[in-house]
């Protein structure tokens, strides 16, 4: 009666054990049902965004960031991949907005000119937050902006709009990821500039011994509203010499380079980024020096090896006496400046004997090449600069050939090498080839009247007669 009150049939018969049996069975349902639900809950993706298209990049970041184990990971910002989903996004906007560079408090984006007279706002969100607008009066001539006073190691989203001259704005880029670096990241060695030509750079960078046999990849971006607006470009995927030529540039353009490591707890953080690199104007040194060079023995090497180079010319002659007193000089200071790892230079003879057999005496006590004794180059070369003494030593620009050092006779030390170097890699004032030749041809006329050498203390000059 008991049993039947309690709603069990009066067949059946619960002994101990099988009411045990029973109570067993219920935990268990429970239990399960719980660590299900437990389950369910943990493997909810955290709700960073508000769009499908959001939430989808957002989750993508996470994947990436946790496959590197905290660390940033090739296609990442502050180092990622140039063209990866993560670096450059503009499909919602029809224009991209890269990142330029990351510190551990700042990020600097760019992108393209408009080709209207367009203002910019740029905006940013931190984690959950509210999507915050940094400014949205940027004007139409600004390509590239920095936000400051980021925290260190801590993930962004940052997106741009434009509003065109109607007043209408148009559709965000799609929100791009950035990190800011974390305190103690150290970056790559700076990408130092060794040689240049018309159309390549020749780069060098100190080599990361932490880890052996290190991979770098190197990245360029041309300088200019139109490069820049372009971003980054792999140039070099992968190189494990510490130096690169980087080859196809546009003669007088400049370009801007960066490395980054690919192994290592610190991959994918760039290098900070060159200041503008110039290439050469189309081959000066063919233009003024003819195609040949002659070097003591009669060996002759193309010209064009002095591309990317400070080139000096050496204006002198066998039976000037001060000259004969300089050129030892002249020739210690060479190989010492050449020993000391300076072979972004070359001294070019230019001979003012009156025979060729003294010429080829004269040519044998010099390390340098010359040019070449026949034909009137030599002579042409004395009157395009104006050369009214010997011994002359003219420092030309590495950029368009034109003189950086009037005369660099006199006191050679490591200190007035540096002082020629930073003049001749500068880049000179504007001026056409058919202006600086013309220019150069009226003050060789000046000068290209009756001579006669007169030697005095420590030169030989010309007197007009």
């Amino acid at each position: 009666a008991e049993r039947t009150e309690m709603g069990y049939p009066p067949s059946a018969t619960l002994t101990p054990t099988r009411r045990l049996n029973r109570e067993r069975l219920v935990l268990f349902t429970v239990l399960s049902a719980g660590l299900i639900l437990l389950s369910t809950i943990h493997r909810k993706e955290p709700e960073f965004l508000t769009s499908s298209a959001d939430k989808s990049s957002q989750n993508d970041f996470q994947v990436r960031m946790a496959q590197g184990h905290g660390r940033l990971v090739c296609g990442r910002t502050g180092g990622g991949m140039v063209g990866s989903k993560a670096e450059t996004q503009g499909e919602g906007a029809g224009y991209k907005m890269s990142v330029f560079a990351t510190t551990m408090d700042s990020a600097t984006f760019c992108w393209p000119k408009a080709p209207h007279d367009a203002v910019y706002e740029l905006q940013m969100r931190a984690g959950r937050e509210e999507w915050e607008s940094l400014s949205n009066d940027i004007p139409h001539a600004k390509v590239m902006v920095t936000k400051t006073g980021l925290d260190p190691a801590t993930h962004y989203h940052f997106r741009l709009r434009r509003r065109s001259p109607s007043g209408e704005w148009e559709p965000f880029t799609k929100p791009l990821p950035v990190s800011t670096l974390a305190v103690g990241m150290m970056r790559p060695s700076l990408p130092q500039p060794l040689s240049r030509s018309d159309n390549w750079i020749s780069l060098t960078w100190e080599a990361d011994n932490e880890v052996k046999n290190q991979k770098y990849k190197v990245e360029m971006m041309e300088a200019g509203e139109q490069g820049i607006g372009k971003g980054w470009k792999t140039v070099c995927p992968s190189t494990v010499t510490p130096g690169v030529r980087v080859k196809g540039l546009k003669a007088g353009r400049a370009y801007m380079f960066r490395v980054s490591r690919l192994s290592g707890p610190l991959a994918g953080i760039p290098s900070l980024a060159t200041d503008p690199v110039p290439t050469l104007h189309a081959q000066w040194y063919m233009n003024r020096l003819g195609n040949e060079l002659v070097k003591s023995g009669g060996k002759t090497i193309p010209t064009d090896c002095l591309g990317g180079k400070m080139v000096l010319l050496y204006f002198s002659a066998h039976w000037c006496p001060p000259c004969r007193q300089f050129t030892p000089m002249l020739a210690d200071f060479y190989n010492q400046m050449k020993a000391a790892g300076k072979d972004n230079f070359e001294i070019v003879f230019v001979s003012l004997d009156r025979e060729k057999s003294a010429f080829e005496e004269y040519l044998g006590t010099m390390p340098w090449p010359a040019i070449p004794y026949e034909g009137p180059l030599r002579q042409n070369l004395a009157q395009r600069f104006m050369v009214q003494g010997i011994p002359s030593l003219k420092v030309l620009s590495s950029v368009d050939g034109s003189v950086a050092v009037n005369n660099g006779v006199g006191a050679l030390t490591p200190e007035v090498f540096e002082s020629w170097e930073k003049v001749a890699y500068s880049a000179p004032v504007k001026q056409n080839e058919e202006d600086t030749t013309k220019t150069e041809k009226t003050q060789a006329s000046k000068s290209a009247g009756g001579k006669k050498w007169v030697c005095d203390g420590d030169k030989c000059e010309i007197v007009n007669d």
